[in-house]
C-alpha cells in the first residue's frame, strides 16, 4: 500500500540544496514543479511625448518526475535556484544544477515601451547524477508593449502543466491593459482592458483608479482613469491550484493609466501573481514631477512531492486504556 504523499515549496527564500527527507519513499511518485519568475514592468516617461512602459513577461514550466539516481534518504542533497521576481531573461529555475540539470527561463523585464520576452520552455542539460523525466513543460507569454501617449502594457502569464502563459495587452490608448491569464495557451491572451482567462478563475476587469484583480491565476484588469491623483494596475491572480490542487502559475498584472493632465499623479503597474506573473506597466504621465512604480513580476516556486513511509505506533496496554479513559498519548521518541 502507498503511503501518504507530501509536498515542499521552495522559494527565492529557499536556501540550497533540498535534502531529502528520512523517511522518503523514492519511486515515481517523486515529483518536481517548477515555474520561474516573472519580469518586472518598466516605467512610462513624462511630458507631450512621454510614452508608456510595456509589460514583463511571465515564466516558463517543467515538471520533472524521478526516473533513476542514486537518493539515499535523509542524506542525499539536491541543488536548486529559485529566482527572485524581475531576474530577467537571463536566468532559469533550475533542479540539480545548470550545467547538469533541469531548467526552466524567468520572464524578462520590460525596457521602456518593449514588453518582456517570454520565459523559455523546461530543457535538460548535461548528465544530471539523479535522472527525471520531464512529463510537461511549456513556456510563459511576453508582456504587451506600450507606445507614445499610451497607458502601461499589460504583463504576461505564466506557462503551466496545462498550457503556455497568455500573453499581456499592449496599450494602444491611454487606458492601461490587462494582463496575460496563465496555463491556458492562446485562451489567455489579453487584448483589452481585461485581463486574460487562466486556467482558472477569471481576468479582471478595467476600472477607474485601480484595474480590478484577477481570480484564480487569471490576469489583471488595467486602470482606465485617474481619481485622487492615483491609478494602479490590476494584481494577477494568483490561486492556481493545478499543482497538486495546492499551488499553480500566476496570471500578469494589469498597466496603469496614462494622463494628459498636467498634474503630478502617483502611478502603478500591477503586480503579477506569484509565482511567475509578469508585472504591468505604467502608463505615461503630462506632468514631469509624477512618480512611477512599475508592476514586479512574481518569483519563482518549486514544488517537490514525495512519498513516505508507514509508521506503525507500538503501544502499549496501559497506553491503550489512557487512551480509551480520553488521555491523548503523543509518542515522545521517533516513530
Amino acid at each position: 500500500m502507498a503511503g501518504p504523499l507530501n509536498l515542499v515549496i521552495l522559494t527565492s527564500a529557499s536556501v540550497s540544496p533540498w535534502t531529502a527527507p528520512r523517511d522518503m519513499v523514492v519511486n515515481a511518485n517523486h515529483v518536481v514543479w517548477c515555474i520561474a519568475a516573472g519580469g518586472n514592468g518598466a516605467v512610462g516617461g513624462t511630458g507631450t511625448s512621454g510614452a508608456g512602459g510595456g509589460g514583463g513577461g511571465g515564466g516558463g514550466f517543467m515538471q520533472l518526475t524521478y526516473s533513476s539516481g542514486t537518493i539515499t534518504p535523509g542524506t542525499t542533497t539536491i541543488a536548486f535556484v529559485c529566482p527572485a521576481a524581475g531576474a530577467g531573461s537571463a536566468a532559469s529555475v533550475v533542479w540539480q544544477s545548470s550545467t547538469a540539470g533541469y531548467w526552466a527561463g524567468c520572464g524578462g523585464n520590460a525596457t521602456t515601451t518593449t514588453g518582456g520576452t517570454a520565459g523559455t520552455t523546461g530543457s535538460s542539460v548535461g548528465s544530471p547524477a539523479i535522472a527525471y523525466t520531464m512529463t510537461t513543460k511549456n513556456a510563459g507569454a511576453a508582456g504587451g508593449n506600450s507606445g507614445t501617449n499610451f497607458g502601461g502594457g499589460g504583463g504576461g502569464g505564466a506557462g503551466g502543466p496545462n498550457g503556455t502563459g497568455g500573453t499581456g495587452a499592449a496599450a494602444t490608448t491611454t487606458s492601461g491593459t490587462g494582463g496575460g491569464g496563465a496555463n491556458n495557451g492562446a485562451t489567455g491572451n489579453a487584448s483589452t482592458t481585461t485581463g486574460g482567462t487562466g486556467h482558472s478563475g477569471t481576468g479582471g476587469t478595467g476600472a477607474n483608479p485601480t484595474g480590478n484583480a484577477g481570480t484564480g491565476n487569471s490576469g489583471g484588469g488595467g486602470s482606465t482613469g485617474v481619481t485622487g491623483n492615483a491609478t494602479t494596475g490590476g494584481t494577477g491572480g494568483g490561486n492556481g491550484t493545478e499543482i497538486s490542487n495546492v499551488e499553480g502559475p500566476s496570471g500578469g498584472g494589469g498597466g496603469s493609466f496614462g494622463y494628459a493632465t498636467n498634474t503630478a499623479i502617483t502611478t502603478k503597474g500591477g503586480t503579477g501573481g506569484a509565482p511567475g506573473g509578469g508585472g504591468g506597466g505604467c502608463g505615461y504621465t503630462r506632468a514631469v514631477g509624477s512618480t512611477f512604480t512599475a508592476g514586479p513580476g512574481g518569483g519563482s516556486m518549486i514544488v517537490i512531492q514525495y512519498e513516505s513511509v508507514w509508521h506503525e505506533l507500538d503501544l502499549s496496554r496501559q497506553d491503550l486504556e489512557h487512551h480509551w479513559r480520553g488521555i491523548e498519548i503523543i509518542p515522545s521518541g521517533p516513530v
